[in-house]
Formats: C-alpha cells, structure tokens, sequence
C-alpha cells in the first residue's frame, strides 16, 4: 500500500526532513563523481526541489557554530580566503577550501545573511563541487572568465563575513556583560534584592567628586593663610628707620 508523502503547505510530513536531508548531502558529495556531468542549473533544480521539501520546518536549518567553524577550517584557511575576498590572492590559492565553502553553502550551514544570486550559486557549485574549471564554467553559462570570477569573488567576500561573524558571536557570547547603570539594594535580613537605577551617571559622580576635592583644598589654602603672622612680614617704614 503506498501513501502519499506530501504534507500541507508549510507543514512537511513528520520525518520527511531527516530522510531530505540525507538526499542532500548524499547529492552534493556525488556532484564530484557520477553527477559531475549535471550542468550547474540542473543540479541547482534538485537542490530548490529538496530545500522546498522542507521548507517551513523547524529543524530545516541548523547554524554553523564557531566549534565546528574551527574543526572544518583553520585560522590560515579563513585568512586565505579573507585575502582572496580582499583582491590580493588568485582564486587557484583557494581551490582546495571550495569543496568544505560549497558544502557549508548547500547545506544551508551560514544562515540567511549569506545569500547568493542564482548565477554565483552556479559559479559556486561547478568549482567546489563538481570541481569543474572556470573555463567550463564559461562554456556553460556563456559568462567571459573575467565576469565570472568577479562574480565569485564576491561570493566569497560574502561567506567570509558571515564566516567572520561566526567568531564574533563566539567571542562576544563569553564575554560577561557588566551594567553600571543600576546598583543592587537589599533589604537587611531580606531574601529578595531589588534593582533600582543609578539617578546619575558615572560622569556626573566624577565631576562632583572633582569638585568637592577642590572646594576643600580652597579651604585649606585659606586657613593656611589665616594662619601666617602677617605683622612679621610687613615692610617698615624708611622715616621711622631715621
């Protein structure tokens, strides 16, 4: 008896999206061997038909974190690819990191902000997965060599932000976060601690206490002036000298 897989819109069968998820990582790695032969724009089409089976389902994409950023590239491959993005590599410097850029790409790994046009996915597709040349890439999709490296670069410069904002986060999600706006006051012999806002800042508090230091310091001055026995230090008079 055979049972039909779809599901409603937006609401994809219960267990359809592991079993799509293995197509496509199954798919992607043979774009290197048998589905070599595939143009670009066909095997994108597979690839819309499998991201479309999926679509709408909370477990469809799961972000790169910045652990398993580390396990799959270096710091050196980051600042290669960095370096490619910023105009001062040749794309052949980078060959070897197309294959793992493709597939954290294709899997859906970098989240929404690394969006590529339909023609960069193509670019992307033929050198890092079906590990075509950008002479084929020409001959394919009809776009001059010079075109279509300009196009794969900024590919590239936009996975490497996204890659570089992988580390941020990282970074920034250890980092502990300390407010000097509010001051925390508790009650003596009282379990629960209220927060109440600072009612002025730390630069208003500074230049008060800049104040008040010199006040003082006037005062002190004063008295010490106060103190000194004037009369020993006046000048006398030249006709009472006579």
């Amino acid at each position: 008896m055979l049972k039909s897989l779809a599901g409603d819109v937006g609401h994809p069968v219960q267990g359809l999206e592991e079993f799509v998820k293995d197509f496509r990582r199954r798919f992607l790695n043979l774009l290197g061997f048998g589905f070599r032969e595939f143009s670009s724009v066909m095997a994108l089409s597979v690839l819309e038909a499998i991201n479309n089976a999926t679509k709408g389902s909370e477990s469809e994409r799961s972000d790169l974190t910045a652990g398993e950023l580390n396990y799959l590239l270096t710091p050196f491959d980051i600042k290669r690819l960095e370096s490619y993005a910023n105009n001062m590599l040749d794309y052949h410097v980078i060959m070897d990191l197309l294959p793992t850029v493709a597939m954290l790409y294709f899997e859906r790994r970098l989240g929404p902000d690394a969006k590529l046009s339909a023609i960069q996915s193509s670019i992307l597709l033929s050198l890092g997965l079906q590990r075509k040349t950008i002479e084929d890439v020409e001959a394919e999709l009809q776009v001059p060599v010079s075109q279509g490296l300009a196009l794969f670069v900024k590919s590239i410069r936009k996975i490497c932000k996204r890659l570089q904002d992988v580390h941020k986060e990282a970074i920034s999600a250890t980092i502990p976060r300390a407010d000097t706006s509010v001051v925390h006051n508790a009650a003596p012999g009282d379990g629960a601690s209220t927060w109440k806002p600072v009612a002025e800042s730390l630069a208003n508090e500074m230049e008060e206490e800049a104040q008040k230091v010199t006040q003082q310091l006037n005062e002190k001055q004063k008295e010490l002036i106060k103190s000194l026995d004037v009369s020993r230090l006046s000048i006398s008079s030249p006709n009472n000298a006579l």
